[in-house]
């Protein structure tokens, strides 16, 4: 705890006393002539936030602090903007510190001049503007970095100044290196220092958030291809629910159509079975008929057959006889005639069989 308080100590109490030239003086013809506090003496202003308690000198007839409106340095002692000069001169309009050894400048050493409308720091070593550093200065009308180092200007720094219209980085050989005297061209120089001077850790930044945002482009564009994707399987699951409940009735009725065709198909062949069962009863009644006619037929040509050989038996037994018995001569003629004769009731007992067989 000592050591933060040795350290914090000078910095809150070094008071200084500065000397001034008082006198009317024209910088700038935009604001005219001010009345303005020149230092002649060379106070040591070598650690941040040093104040300036008190201002001697002879001032001008019937003139005061409170008509000072410019300050005006040109001391090598100066390395840090001080403190506490708005206090000694509340009417400052314009700070000039020139050929100082400055290296830094923060927000909270501009925040007491909130009518502040010029700021130069010609000839000194400021290397870098941070963002929002004249966050409370709206009112600037001219800022000068006249031959300084800056390479790295935060690049919303000067987008609130709406009167600004002179903007001096001549002689800087880094990132800018020109001076704009009308509110147009400032404008314009300002889009060159945002493009030219970015701090590192901006560019970084920026590296970042364009590599998050193409992230972000790969991301949405994922996710509007899943969202085409999942409306493609909804849709398709629609689909496939409706083919299924189609092909599921199509199978319903399919088999309901094998089963009809079946249940038919053994009726029909239940049909033909009685229907073969009753063709072989028909035949076998058929073929029994035509078995027994035959067997019958057979019998009565075989009685046919006897009684035609009974006949011929008696016949020639009483033609016998009588050729016998009356012209003995006459069997020599008789016997051929009589075989002829058998013969031909032979063939026509075959003829006659045949043709019984045939019906």
């Amino acid at each position: 705890m000592k050591a933060i308080f040795i350290l914090i100590l000078p910095m809150v109490l070094s008071d200084v006393t500065i000397n001034c030239e008082f006198k009317k003086n024209t910088w700038w013809s935009k604001i005219g002539e001010l009345y303005q506090c020149e230092l002649i003496s060379n106070p040591s202003i070598t650690l941040p936030r040093t104040v300036i308690s008190s201002a001697t000198g002879s001032h001008l007839s019937s003139m005061n602090h409170n008509d000072v409106k410019e300050f005006f340095s040109n001391s090598k002692t100066i390395h840090y903007i001080p403190h506490g000069l708005s206090k000694i001169f509340p009417n400052l309009i314009a700070l000039h510190i020139e050929n100082g050894r400055i290296k830094e400048i923060h927000q909270e050493d501009l925040k007491e001049y909130p009518n502040i409308k010029v700021l130069n720091f010609k000839d000194s070593d400021i290397t870098y503007i941070e963002q929002d550093l004249f966050k409370f200065n709206t009112q600037l009308m001219l800022i000068r970095f006249w031959n300084n180092y800056v390479k790295q200007v935060y690049p919303t720094v000067f987008d609130h100044l709406n009167y600004l219209e002179r903007l001096d980085f001549e002689g800087n050989n880094q990132c800018v290196t020109v001076e704009r005297i009308t509110r147009s061209d400032v404008l314009e120089m300002i889009k060159d220092i945002k493009q030219n001077c970015k701090p590192d850790f901006y560019l970084s930044f920026e590296n970042l958030s364009k590599t998050l945002s193409d992230q972000n482009t790969i991301i949405q564009a994922l996710k509007n291809d899943l969202t085409q994707k999942s409306s493609e399987i909804s849709l398709l699951k629609a689909k496939f629910t409706e083919s299924s409940a189609f092909y599921s009735k199509q199978n319903e009725n399919l088999t309901k159509i094998i089963h009809n065709l079946m249940t038919k198909s053994q009726l029909t062949q239940n049909n033909m079975n009685q229907m073969f069962a009753s063709q072989d009863l028909k035949m076998t009644k058929i073929l029994n008929d035509l078995r027994n006619e035959v067997t019958h037929k057979g019998n009565s040509i075989e009685e046919l057959k006897a009684n035609i050989t009974q006949e011929q038996s008696s016949v020639l037994q009483k033609f016998f006889n009588f050729i016998t018995e009356k012209e003995p001569i006459l069997f020599f003629i008789a016997v051929p005639s009589l075989c002829l004769l058998t013969i031909f009731n032979v063939i026509m007992i075959y003829f006659c069989c045949r043709n019984r067989n045939s019906n």
